[in-house]
């Protein structure tokens, strides 16, 4: 689960779900669809790195 601040923030196409006001949820059908996120996913997570500084 991220945050909506960090999500204001980075944007990660495809690897987040969801409308509610403070979270999105990434969600992975199987080892394809994960690997095909991969890249977002990890934006994703250096972005929160950074924003927790």
């Amino acid at each position: 689960m991220f945050r909506q601040r960090l999500l204001m923030t980075y944007q990660a196409p495809g690897c987040v779900e969801g409308e509610g006001d403070t979270s999105r949820v990434a969600r992975f059908l199987d080892q394809e669809d994960l690997a095909a996120k991969a890249d977002a996913l990890r934006g994703l997570v250096s972005a929160w790195i950074d924003l927790k500084g």
